[in-house]
């Protein structure tokens, strides 16, 4: 994941060099007006990319508004941490977590208390104890959790709202860049003086979610993933494109297949989503940002 990441990166700005290179009279032109067109970015030509047709100040710009995103233009419904430290430690008092600081076992195995009751978790806690659990992640972790950390991510929201029979989740991630910084300029040389590296960036993921009435599981749909929110931005499109085509082949939104997937899990092994001890389970557990689970 760190290898892909940093290949996204210097490939991301080598778009930039563009801008280097073009005299102040083009920099209002694309890259079709400048035959530019079929220069490949990873595995795919600019065309492929959907950026033939944008200027080259925009794409400037673009990439320039990565790393200067601020953390309240993104989060919506931001994590207190010292709260939702006291609530997480409140809602395991009594399980196999009480007494402890690293969650990261409960992307393996179940929470576990003395006898089921029913808890009831804010969208803001689940993301704290998310965060926790891709903070301590380790070589026994799952394969999406530790994807997320290799990947220098950060949980800064997840956001649950109930839309009839249907759930909708927000997530955004903080990727933080910093360990990339001297690898990106030396790939770049001289032209790193004068182009905008970012030192991070916010990924924003949108699913919906149904519940298993028989099993009390989140199952999710990953709907769009986009670079600081900014899904209708060329750049960042182009961005998403650039980082599926070099995923070892795995596109963009099966990686933000997985996001939703290692979500179901950590809520799964939290409890059984419903609004009573027995079955049937089901979205009769879900509210605007809250989930009512049953535990082990």
């Amino acid at each position: 994941m760190k290898k892909f990441l940093l290949g996204f990166f210097i490939t991301i700005l080598i778009i930039v060099i563009l801008v280097v290179v073009a005299a102040v009279i083009v920099i209002n032109l694309t890259p079709r007006q400048l035959h530019l067109e079929q220069i490949s970015l990873g595995e795919k030509t600019v065309e492929e990319l959907g950026l033939a047709d944008t200027k080259i100040i925009d794409i400037y710009k673009g990439i320039k508004s990565i790393g200067n995103t601020k953390e309240e233009d993104v989060v919506d419904n931001p994590v207190n941490q010292e709260e939702e430290k006291a609530n997480a430690e409140d809602n395991f008092e009594g399980s196999t977590l009480g007494n402890t600081d690293d969650y990261s076992s409960v992307a393996i195995e179940p929470v576990v208390y003395v006898v089921p009751k029913l808890i009831e978790y804010d969208d803001t806690t689940i993301a704290y104890i998310l965060d926790n659990i891709v903070q301590h992640a380790d070589a026994d972790s799952s394969e999406e959790i530790k994807a997320l950390k290799d990947a220098n991510l950060s949980v800064k929201e997840l956001s649950i709202t109930k839309d009839g029979s249907t759930g909708k989740m927000r997530v955004v991630s903080y990727m933080d860049l910093s360990n990339y910084q001297d690898d990106i300029k030396n790939a770049l040389g001289a032209a790193a003086s004068v182009l905008p590296i970012p030192k991070q960036a916010y990924l924003v993921s949108e699913f919906t979610f149904t519940v298993n009435s028989l099993t009390g599981k989140m199952e999710t749909t990953p709907v769009s993933i986009s670079v600081n929110g900014n899904s209708d931005d060329p750049v960042s499109r182009a961005i998403l494109e650039v980082m599926g085509s070099m995923a070892d082949g795995e596109d963009v939104d099966s990686l933000n297949g997985k996001l939703g997937e290692a979500i179901a899990r950590v809520v799964g092994n939290l409890g059984r989503i419903g609004s009573s001890l027995l079955p049937p389970y089901g979205m009769n557990g879900v509210a605007d940002h809250k989930l009512t689970l049953v535990t082990y």
